[in-house]
């Protein structure tokens, strides 16, 4: 197991997202570099938001070798604030790879979707199920970032965060063919039908409305699980990651025992855990894997 991740909000990027609603926070800079140095093929983001997670990565020079990187978020409003981040990207990361936006529910997500297999798949999922209050957690988020100039707030500190909760690369996948240099797939919408039943726990559709959750839906369903749980996501990640293949994500540490018990019913094991330090949410950074064919 590798040594406790540091507390640490710091970050090379400079990135744009919505002035209220939902907004990133520090969880995502730790979560960045509990990712791998090296990459192969896709590298996938479920319920990326303003795609700050992998940008983060590469951006502090890891994911080297990444073939594509795939931003998966259901919500169309976050797509001006993908884009303006991959720009950024782009000028801090030269060999940037192509990024690609699939606007899609991840309950409804399969491996076709993406063009092929993953070989890495990361996530930082709502943390809360529906009516369990308001965590202190979203009282930290909406004080980290000043509200900045359209289009949305921007985040920023001064220097990247040093090497900690590193993980080896994850095994070695070809990938699809690369895009022209400086070049970017279009976004992407799949249409696919709902998949069954929902995971246990986790509410049947419909999903919530505007009307019925409020207002502020990016932002209660970026803390809450609204459009499903950890369970589904666990789910999702099974049915995109190739054989051998890892998934990469952080949770509270309340919520262990039930994240360990969905990635199970979905055939992924769980091989590395770090705790980020001086947390007032007190948070995991865990590392699946989905066992390769025997």
């Amino acid at each position: 197991m590798p040594p406790p991740v540091p507390d640490t909000e710091t970050s090379p990027g400079d990135w744009s997202q919505p002035a209220r609603g939902y907004r990133f926070t520090g969880d995502s800079v730790s979560l960045s570099r509990f990712l791998p140095e090296r990459a192969e093929g896709t590298v996938c983001d479920l319920g990326a938001g303003c795609g700050v997670l992998l940008l983060e990565a590469m951006a502090a020079g890891r994911l080297k070798g990444a073939g594509e990187l795939v931003l998966v978020e259901r919500d169309p409003d976050f797509r001006t604030f993908i884009e303006a981040n991959v720009a950024r990207a782009r000028s801090l990361v030269p060999d940037l790879p192509p990024v690609r936006t699939l606007l899609s529910d991840w309950r409804d997500l399969a491996a076709p979707d993406l063009g092929g297999a993953a070989s890495l798949v990361c996530s930082n999922p709502p943390y809360f199920r529906p009516g369990t209050g308001r965590p202190p957690a979203c009282a930290r988020s909406a004080a980290a970032a000043p509200v900045g100039a359209t289009p949305g707030a921007r985040w920023a500190s001064p220097s990247p965060d040093p090497a900690a909760g590193r993980r080896p690369s994850p095994p070695a996948s070809p990938g699809p063919p690369a895009s022209p240099a400086g070049q970017d797939p279009p976004t992407e919408r799949p249409s696919r039908k709902p998949s069954g039943a929902p995971p246990p726990g986790e509410p049947s559709r419909p999903v919530p409305t505007p009307t019925a959750a409020g207002p502020d839906l990016a932002g209660r369903s970026g803390r809450w699980e609204l459009f499903g749980g950890i369970g589904s996501m666990a789910g999702a990640a099974a049915r995109i990651l190739r054989p051998g293949g890892t998934l990469l994500l952080c949770f509270p540490r309340s919520r262990l025992p039930e994240l360990l018990a969905a990635a199970s019913r979905s055939g992924l094991v769980p091989d590395i855990m770090s705790f980020p330090a001086s947390r007032s949410l007190p948070l995991a950074l865990l590392g699946l894997h989905r066992p390769p064919h025997p």
